[in-house]
C-alpha cells in the first residue's frame, strides 16, 4: 500500500507551486496531495480588509489532512503552518494528527515572531527586518498588498529588483493575492509563539539554502537548537525559493527524507 505526502505552499504561490517538484518525484510511491491556504483557488483570494488568523489556517488545512497515515513537506509560511498544526495537536485541538503524521520535511520556515523574541531575549540589536514586527510592511494596512509592498517582499526573497523585471502577466496573479499575502507575513511577524514552542516529534529535515536571507537560515538554526535530533541540510547555492524556482535538487532531497522513512520507490 503506497503512502501518502501532503505539500503546503508559501506565500502568493498557492498548490501548483509543487507541479515541477510532483515531475521530478516521478519514482516515489507515494499519493501526492497540494493543499490550499485559504485564499487560493480553488477558492478565491481573501477580500480587501478581511482578516485571517493563524487558527483559522490550521483548522483549514487540519480538515483536508488525509484519514490515513502521511508524511508533510512545506515550504516557507506553509512550513509556519506545519509546525502551527504540530503545536495543535499536542495542546488536543486536533489530537489525531500525533497517530497520522510519520515525518516532516520543511524549507525555512517563517518564523520572524520568534526571532524577534529571541533577539530581545538576548539583548542582541535586532537589525530593521522588512518582514519583521516593526516593519511598515506589517503595520500598514493602506499599502498592504498593494504594488509597493509586493516589490518590497519579492524584492526581498528573490534579490533587488526582482519584482521591477517580472512581466505584467506575472504581476497580475500577485496583486489579485496581495492582501493574502499580507495576512500572511503579519502572521509570522505578530507570532508570539518562541522557538522553544517548536519542538517536533516526528522525523524531520529542516533545509535551507545557502544563499537565502540571513534571517531565513537563522530561523533554520534556531529550530535544529530546539531540535537536535532533527536532519539538517544546507543546499549550496540555492535560495529560499528553490522549491519553485529549482524543483530538482529540492525534490531529491524530499525523496531521500522519504525513502529514509520507509516510502518505497516504484
Amino acid at each position: 500500500m503506497s503512502s501518502s505526502v501532503v505539500f503546503l505552499h508559501s506565500t502568493g504561490t498557492g498548490p501548483a507551486m509543487w507541479d515541477r517538484a510532483f515531475a521530478a518525484l516521478g519514482p516515489v510511491d507515494a499519493r501526492l496531495v497540494a493543499l490550499p491556504n485559504v485564499g487560493y483557488p480553488p477558492a478565491p483570494p481573501l477580500e480587501r480588509g478581511a482578516k485571517c488568523l493563524v487558527g483559522d489556517q490550521v483548522s483549514h488545512l487540519a480538515a483536508r489532512l488525509p484519514d490515513e497515515p502521511f508524511h508533510l513537506v512545506a515550504h516557507s509560511f506553509g512550513a509556519f503552518l506545519a509546525l502551527k498544526m504540530l503545536m495543535a495537536a499536542r495542546t488536543a485541538r486536533i489530537p489525531e494528527l500525533s497517530t497520522r503524521l510519520r515525518s516532516l520535511w520543511l524549507w525555512e520556515p517563517v518564523l520572524y515572531g520568534a526571532l524577534g523574541i529571541e533577539a530581545g531575549r538576548d539583548g542582541a540589536a535586532r537589525a530593521e527586518d522588512s518582514l519583521g514586527r516593526a516593519s511598515w510592511v506589517v503595520s500598514d494596512e493602506t499599502r498592504g498588498g498593494t504594488d509597493e509592498w509586493l516589490e518590497v517582499f519579492v524584492d526581498y526573497w528573490n534579490g533587488p529588483g526582482a519584482f521591477g523585471k517580472l512581466p505584467e502577466s506575472a504581476k497580475a496573479p500577485m496583486r489579485a493575492f496581495g492582501w493574502t499575502m499580507f495576512q500572511e507575513v503579519r502572521a509570522t511577524a505578530l507570532d508570539e509563539d518562541p522557538f522553544d514552542d517548536y519542538r517536533i516529534d516526528v522525523p524531520c529535515t529542516l533545509a535551507h539554502g545557502s544563499v537565502s536571507p540571513l534571517a531565513s537560515q537563522q530561523m533554520v538554526s534556531a529550530l535544529a537548537r530546539v531540535n537536535p535530533e532533527a536532519r539538517i541540510e544546507s543546499h549550496d547555492g540555492l535560495g529560499h525559493m528553490a522549491p519553485l524556482s529549482r524543483p530538482r535538487p529540492v525534490a531529491a532531497s524530499i525523496e531521500a527524507h522519504l525513502e529514509r522513512h520507509g516510502v518505497r520507490k516504484r
